[in-house]
């Protein structure tokens, strides 16, 4: 049998905090790494790894930032940041100086270059001759549905739920009284490759292939999603419905976002998800969320009811 879905893979953006402003700078060196350049620091954010996002200030997107920080601290020339060919779900970047080889010392800025997907246990990563900057995992802030069949949602349910705590059982109240409902969706993810659910199984070179990912990659796993979800009083997580590989570090120009909060807390991250016994290693992640904000309109698409 067939399955066909009515969606497409998804995007889930979580916001990114500088915690540590010594370690929040960006510090690069110039030629083969041996003449520093200027110590940029970051504000503490909050950070969306986006560079053109409805919704989200200019001062929070991460890219844009880190472009001209990056710029600041080489002095001169063009800092481009853009998803590596080739890449599946374009979750890894390369950045390029205009001015030729560069480097940069992961160890010295761990915030910012684990955000961007280095080992920020290298003592040293360098550009080629033409000044790119090959990053080796994928970049932080973001999690992608990504799978063998696609990564899209089986489920993407929108439901109107009363707000039962405010509610009263007696009847003339509930006649006279509007009590208000809360826009509520249901997202279910099946075939998700344990490397995008569980935090170590990229270590495996078997579950990382299976999952289209670098050895290693720390930064692929819903749990983060989960850990901002979890934090009611930050920023919003956000939900790009829809979206296609090509879109990558950007997003399309009628965008499908949502800016959500979970609907009930779970402790327990493993309670959500689902070992689908399949040869391969295959999980299912099922989840309630609140939706906030509506951040776009797009025919064909409906976030209410």
């Amino acid at each position: 049998m067939t399955m066909i879905y009515p969606y497409r893979r998804d995007c889930w953006l979580y916001p990114l905090h500088v915690h540590t402003l010594s370690l929040g700078g960006v510090r690069v060196y110039i030629g083969t790494g041996s003449t520093p350049g200027t110590n940029t620091s970051l504000a503490v954010g909050p950070y969306y790894a986006v560079a053109v996002a409805p919704g989200i200030v200019s001062t929070q997107r991460l890219w844009t930032r880190l472009t001209t920080a990056i710029t600041t601290a080489l002095g001169s020339g063009t800092v481009t940041i853009s998803a590596q060919s080739g890449e599946l779900g374009r979750e890894r970047i390369r950045v390029a100086w205009s001015g030729g080889a560069w480097a940069l010392r992961p160890s010295e800025m761990v915030t910012v270059a684990g955000w961007m997907g280095a080992d920020t246990s290298a003592a040293v990563l360098r550009s080629d001759a033409s000044g790119v900057i090959y990053l080796p995992w994928s970049y932080a802030g973001a999690w992608w549905s990504d799978s063998p069949w696609g990564g899209p949602a089986s489920v993407k349910a929108p439901t109107r739920v009363a707000d039962v705590v405010r509610s009263s059982a007696r009847l003339w109240d509930a006649l006279t009284v509007d009590w208000g409902t809360q826009l509520v969706r249901v997202l279910r993810y099946d075939h998700l490759p344990s490397a995008r659910v569980w935090r170590g199984r990229s270590l495996d070179p078997t579950r990382a292939a299976l999952a289209s990912l670098p050895i290693g990659d720390p930064n692929a796993t819903f749990v983060r999603v989960w850990a901002a979800l979890q934090d009611t009083g930050g920023p919003p997580v956000l939900i790009h419905h829809d979206t296609e590989p090509a879109q990558g570090l950007d997003w399309d120009a009628v965008p499908r976002v949502e800016a959500v909060t979970l609907w009930r807390a779970w402790d327990d991250y493993g309670a959500q998800v689902r070992d689908m016994g399949l040869a391969g290693d295959y999980w299912s992640l099922e989840l309630a969320v609140r939706v906030d904000v509506a951040l776009g309109v797009s025919s064909g698409w409906r976030y209410d009811l």
